[in-house]
């Protein structure tokens, strides 16, 4: 019988090996991980609670935090790039100078969130809450906000070329400008 096994983060495939442990075992394996190495990744986070935490810097670069809990959480200057963020709670968290590059986003809770002069290009935010979010200079090139909430968000700054706004059209401020 051929089973799929996760190995903190890395699925073999094809072995018949029994499963190393549960999803929540998982988390907290890798949450003790992150804590202690300040990285993690590619790793598995998933619904992790990770309120309040000081987290300033970490490399989480594709990692799953999924459904997790960073209710305002430090992560200023961290990479969080190609993460899987979607219907995480992210609100009033500190992400200024991030990477968030690539990020999947949808349904996140980011109400408050400061995400100043964040690299956010390629980021999918369709349907996130960014009500009263911070994204002064951020990079939101090419990003997806289809259906996101941006009441109260501050864009001063930011640079959102090509980015679908909520309602499906595509934007045009910070495009470089163009003579014919």
């Amino acid at each position: 019988m051929k089973a799929a096994v996760w190995l903190t983060g890395l699925m073999v495939l094809g072995l018949a090996l029994p499963a190393i442990a549960d999803e929540a075992e998982r988390t907290e394996a890798n949450r003790q991980r992150l804590l202690g190495d300040r990285a993690c990744l590619a790793c598995y986070l998933r619904k992790a609670d990770l309120r309040y935490f000081q987290l300033n810097g970490v490399k989480l670069l594709a990692a799953n935090l999924s459904k997790s809990n960073l209710y305002s959480a430090k992560l200023r200057g961290s990479d969080l790039g190609l993460a899987n963020l979607r219907e995480a709670n992210l609100g009033d968290a500190d992400l200024k100078q991030s990477n968030l590059r690539g990020a999947d986003l949808r349904n996140a809770n980011l109400l408050g969130a400061s995400l100043v002069e964040a690299d956010l290009r390629g980021a999918d935010l369709r349907d996130a809450n960014l009500t009263n979010a911070n994204l002064d200079g951020a990079d939101l090139r090419e990003t997806n906000l289809q259906g996101a909430v941006l009441t109260g968000v501050s864009f001063r700054g930011a640079v959102l070329c090509g980015a679908t706004m909520p309602n499906g059209l595509a934007a045009r401020y910070g495009c470089p400008l163009t003579t014919n």
